[in-house]
C-alpha cells in the first residue's frame, strides 16, 4: 500500500494537549505561511474532550501558524514517524490572538526583555510507564532502570532527532515512575521542549505497546507525577542570578524576580497545577510543596534554590538556578512558564524583596477552586492577560470542577471519590443530587464553634503543669508559637466578624460535671485530661472570652457531638452551617468536623484558625478531612461574613 507523508500542525492548548490538523508534506511551503484552520471554542476543550463552557459559541475562525523553528521529524524502526510543528494561534489576518497560550508566554518574555533580562529554563517531568513490572524496593534503583528496556535510550534519541538536547533519564520514587529532562533553553523554546518531551515519551511508549502517563495522580493515595521548572536569569550571554554572598545565593539583580514569584504564587498555581487531581499531590508527606515559600536545597519548598556542583567544569554562575516545584504535566507549559515570568516581572518592577530564611509562609491553595479564586483576587495577575482572556480561563477551570458532565463521565479522582464513596445508590446506579458542600453561609442559619480554646491547653495551663519549662518548649513550643502568632489572632478576627454579622458564637471546653472527673469519657481518663467544673483550666482563654449570653458547652469526649446535647441546641437555633475553629486540628477539631458532617451540617473549617502540635500533623489533618467540609482561610471567611451584616 502506498502512503503519502502527513505533517501535523498543532498548538498545546489550555488543557495541555497538542491539538490541530495534518496536511500533506507536499504542501509544507504553503502551510508554513497559510497555516491550518481552527475555531475559537477549540481552546476551551477540556483534557477529557468535551467543551464544558465557551464564551465564543459556534462562530469564528482562526489559524494555527506553524513555527519553522519547532519542527519535529523523527523516524522509527517500524517505518512510522512523528512529523509535526508547534505553532501559534493567530487571527485570520495573521495578527496575534490574545487567547493563544504560546503568545501569552512570548509577551512575558518580551516584558522581561524590556527590563534587560532573559530567562533560561528547563522542565523536569515525571511520568508512569506502563508495561514495566512493579517490584518493591525499586525506588531509584538500577533494577527499575533495567526493566524499562530500551524506552529511555529511544526517548533520548527521539529528543535529539527532534532538535533538542536530552539531559537526563532516571527511575523515580513511585512504582513504574520515571523522569526525563531536556537541557535548558531560552525563552519560549524551553516550553516548546517541554511539549516535545511529553509527545516523544508518548510516541516511544506507544510503539513499544506501552503508555507514558503524565497525570499528576493516578489514585488519591498514590505517588504523584510532578513537573519542576528550573530557571536562571541572564543579561545577554552573562548569567546574573548568582551571588555567593547574598541571601539564598541569589543576586540583588535577580532577587526581585523570585520575590515576585513568591508574592503571586497562589495565583500562579492556577496555571501550573490546573487540574483537580493536582491537589491530591500537593499534600503533606509527598515531597511536594504545601507552603508558598523558598528554601535552600529544600525539596519541600515551593521555590527551591538548587545546588552548585563543585566537581563540574561549568562555572558556579552558569550552573546556578532556582527551581519552581508547584507544577505538574496537566498544565500547558506556555501558560505555566508565562505566569511565572509575569510574576517575576512584577517583582522586578516593584523591587520586591525575598523573605528571611525559614520565615512564616502562607499555605498554598488546597484545591483547584482555591487556586482559581486566588487568581481571580490577584489584581496584578489580572493584567497579565486581557480581561476577556482571563475571564475565559477562569471559566474554563471552574467548568471542569462544576460541570455535571465532569462529575458523571470524566471519572477523574475528585468525582470518583465523591460519587462512589459518598453518594447514595439508586437502582444500581449512582444518583447525582447536584449537591455541594462548597456553599456560602447564610444569615440566621449559621453558628461559629470554637473547640477547646481554653486555659487548660494554653501556655501555663494545667495540661503542662507536670513538665519542666525546657520540656514544655521542646515538646510544645511550636504549638504555642502558632497560637500566639497565627491561630488566636485569626480566631479574634472570626469572632468579631461573626458578632458584627449577627452569627451565633459558641464555645466548647473540656470540663467534667464532677469535682473528681468520674464522669469523663474513658479516653480522657486514660489520657489524663481533666478540668474540674468551675476551674480556671475549664474557662475559654481571655483573648476570645465569651460575652453576654454566648453559649459555652462543656464536653467529656473528643467530639462535642458525642458527650453533649449540642446537636439538640443547634437544632433549636436553626443552625445548618457550622463554622469550626479551635484546637487540636487533628484531634477534637477533626472529630467535631466529621461528626457534624455525618449529622447533616454544612461544615466550614477555617484552616488557619486552628492549631496542633506540629505543622505536619496540622497539614495532614486538613488534607484528610477535606471530604467532610468546606475549607477556607480567615481572610476568605471574614470577607464572606461581611456580606451578611444586617442592614
Amino acid at each position: 500500500m502506498k502512503t503519502e507523508p502527513l505533517i501535523f500542525a498543532g498548538v498545546c492548548d489550555w488543557a495541555g494537549i497538542v491539538r490541530g490538523k495534518a496536511f500533506p508534506e507536499a504542501d509544507l511551503e504553503t502551510r508554513l505561511k497559510k497555516g491550518v484552520g481552527l475555531t475559537h471554542s477549540n481552546i476551551m476543550m477540556s483534557c477529557f474532550g468535551p467543551i464544558y463552557t465557551t464564551p465564543f459559541g459556534t462562530t469564528g475562525d482562526l489559524i494555527i501558524r506553524p513555527d519553522p523553528t519547532v519542527r519535529v521529524d523523527v523516524g522509527f524502526d517500524d517505518g512510522t514517524a512523528e512529523r509535526f510543528y508547534l505553532g501559534d494561534v493567530v487571527n485570520t489576518d495573521g495578527s496575534a490572538w490574545e487567547f493563544c497560550p504560546r503568545t501569552f508566554l512570548a509577551r512575558a518574555v518580551e516584558a522581561l526583555a524590556k527590563l534587560g533580562l532573559r530567562v533560561v529554563s528547563s522542565f523536569e517531568q515525571e511520568f508512569v510507564l506502563t508495561g514495566v513490572e512493579d517490584r518493591p524496593g525499586a525506588t531509584y534503583a538500577l533494577d527499575a532502570f533495567r526493566r524499562q528496556g530500551q524506552f529511555g535510550e529511544a526517548l533520548m534519541a527521539a529528543l535529539r532527532a527532534a532538535g533538542f538536547k536530552p539531559d537526563s533519564f532516571l527511575p523515580e520514587y513511585g512504582p513504574r515512575q520515571y523522569e526525563a529532562t531536556v537541557a535548558p533553553e531560552a525563552g519560549v523554546r524551553s516550553a516548546d521542549a517541554a511539549v516535545v518531551l511529553r509527545e516523544m515519551a508518548r510516541a516511544v511508549a506507544w510503539r513499544m505497546g506501552q503508555r507514558a502517563i503524565f497525570a499528576p495522580m493516578l489514585m488519591p493515595t498514590g505517588i504523584g507525577n510532578g513537573t519542576h521548572i528550573h530557571m536562571s536569569l541572564w543579561e545577554g550571554d552573562a548569567p546574573v542570578t548568582h551571588d555567593p554572598g547574598a541571601q539564598f545565593g541569589i543576586s540583588a539583580r535577580a532577587e526581585p524576580f523570585f520575590a515576585g514569584v513568591l508574592a503571586h504564587l497562589p495565583a500562579i498555581t492556577a496555571f501550573t497545577a490546573p487540574s483537580v487531581a493536582s491537589y491530591y499531590r500537593l499534600t503533606p508527606n509527598r515531597w511536594a510543596p504545601v507552603h508558598a515559600n523558598i528554601g535552600l536545597q529544600d525539596r519541600g519548598a515551593a521555590v527551591r534554590v538548587s545546588p552548585i556542583f563543585q566537581t563540574s567544569p561549568e562555572s558556579a554562575a552558569r550552573q546556578f538556578n532556582v527551581e519552581y516545584r508547584v507544577a505538574d504535566a496537566s498544565n500547558c507549559p506556555y501558560l505555566a512558564l508565562g505566569a511565572i515570568l509575569w510574576a517575576g516581572v512584577d517583582g522586578l518592577t516593584r523591587k520586591l524583596k525575598l523573605p528571611a530564611p525559614k520565615a512564616a509562609a502562607p499555605l498554598l491553595p488546597r484545591s483547584l477552586e482555591q487556586a482559581l479564586a486566588a487568581l481571580e483576587r490577584d489584581e496584578v495577575a489580572g493584567t497579565w492577560w486581557s480581561r476577556d482572556a482571563m475571564a475565559a480561563y477562569l471559566s474554563f477551570g471552574g467548568a471542569e470542577i462544576e460541570s455535571p458532565g465532569h462529575r458523571g463521565s470524566r471519572r477523574n479522582l475528585h468525582s470518583l471519590r465523591r460519587s462512589l464513596l459518598r453518594k447514595p445508590h439508586v437502582g444500581g446506579r449512582v444518583k447525582d443530587f447536584g449537591l455541594s458542600r462548597n456553599v456560602p453561609v447564610t444569615l440566621g442559619a449559621t453558628a461559629l464553634l470554637f473547640v477547646d480554646v481554653q486555659n487548660y491547653s494554653a501556655e501555663g495551663g494545667g495540661e503542662y503543669a507536670h513538665l519542666p519549662k525546657e520540656e514544655v518548649e521542646r515538646r510544645h513550643g511550636y504549638f504555642f508559637r502558632e497560637m500566639r502568632t497565627r491561630a488566636v489572632p485569626n480566631m479574634q478576627r472570626l469572632q468579631l466578624a461573626c458578632r458584627k454579622a449577627g452569627v451565633e458564637v459558641m464555645y466548647t471546653v473540656i470540663q467534667s460535671l464532677t469535682e473528681d472527673g468520674r464522669d469523663m469519657g474513658l479516653d480522657y481518663k486514660i489520657s489524663g485530661l481533666f478540668c474540674p467544673v468551675g476551674s480556671r483550666d475549664a474557662r475559654v482563654i481571655d483573648e476570645i472570652a465569651p460575652i453576654g449570653d454566648e453559649i459555652v458547652i462543656p464536653k467529656t469526649s473528643s467530639s462535642v457531638f458525642i458527650s453533649t446535647n449540642i446537636h439538640y441546641v443547634l437544632g433549636n437555633l436553626g443552625v445548618k452551617h457550622l463554622i469550626v475553629s479551635g484546637v487540636l486540628t487533628d484531634q477534637c477539631v477533626d472529630s467535631t468536623v466529621r461528626d457534624a458532617c455525618d449529622l447533616g451540617y454544612l461544615v466550614t473549617l477555617v484552616t488557619d484558625a486552628c492549631a496542633t502540635q506540629s505543622e505536619e500533623r496540622h497539614l495532614s489533618s486538613i488534607a484528610n478531612n477535606r471530604g467532610y467540609c468546606r475549607q477556607v482561610t480567615t481572610d476568605e471567611m471574614v470577607s464572606e461574613l461581611s456580606a451578611l451584616r444586617p442592614r
